[in-house]
């Protein structure tokens, strides 16, 4: 448990259906009125996945994901956390051992500001319901809480039909790891991770450190937080140039 992190946390508030929403560099959001902390896509368990099917992937993601998620807890006194599926990976392996006691002593150091830890399960979340809860995690495949609406593909059928029904006034979700590319010059361009917000959605960055990116094309009315060194930059519809964005500092 690592007690006295190093990492400047930046944000930016927005104010969404008379809500205050914190969006942090470090790829998470914090619904201030109700102290929850929002993220989603960890893929924990990742590199061991990878090394026993004989992919030599280093290990320390797992290290660098949850010393990251515990600076933001500590950082914003969040008494709940959601997490909008993929929390880990795939089948059951060492590492979730190593999330499960890292939640223990996340609660004994919090001495009770932690009230709920909630899994809104995604695709990859298939082990078994009691390991889930053996970490004292909350499970469901949808929440609704005051205006907004909380899922993890929203594009799934299921999830396209509770947005007709429910009609929230904003709807979080993760899975599809959203990134843009960023030209650097008339020849080079970067991928970004970002916040995608749509008239009716947010969808949120892959939280873990070791996921890829989809890039996206957005819509005029959309608006796109690009995420660099920890950093957030508002990036034109119009023009998705170093140039024209807007850095946003603490």
């Amino acid at each position: 448990m690592n007690k006295n992190s190093n990492l400047a946390l930046v944000n930016l508030e927005l104010s969404r259906a008379g809500q205050t929403l914190l969006l942090f560099g470090e790829k998470a959001v914090f619904w201030k009125e109700q102290q929850i902390l929002i993220l989603s896509d960890l893929h924990l368990g990742k590199s061991h996945h990878f090394q026993r099917n004989g992919i030599p992937l280093p290990d320390g993601y797992q290290d660098l994901t949850l010393s990251r998620l515990e600076a933001l807890i500590t950082f914003t006194q969040a008494s709940r956390v959601f997490f909008l599926g993929d929390l880990f990976h795939s089948k059951y392996n060492p590492e979730w051992e190593y999330f499960r006691i890292w939640v223990e002593q996340l609660k004994s150091f919090s001495t009770g500001q932690i009230s709920e830890l909630r899994l809104v399960k995604g695709n990859h979340d298939i082990l078994p319901e009691s390991i889930y809860q053996s970490a004292g995690l909350k499970l469901c495949d949808h929440w609704t809480e005051g205006p907004f609406l909380f899922l993890h593909d929203r594009d799934g059928a299921v999830s396209k039909k509770l947005l007709m029904d429910r009609k929230p006034a904003l709807c979080f979700s993760g899975h599809k790891h959203p990134g843009v590319r960023i030209k650097t010059s008339a020849r080079e361009s970067i991928p970004l991770p970002c916040f995608h917000f749509t008239v009716s959605d947010l969808i949120l960055p892959a939280f873990g450190d070791l996921t890829g990116l989809h890039l996206i094309t957005p819509n005029n009315q959309d608006e796109v937080y690009a995420i660099a060194e920890g950093e957030l930059f508002l990036i034109p519809n119009t023009s998705l140039s170093t140039r024209n964005s807007k850095r946003f500092r603490p």
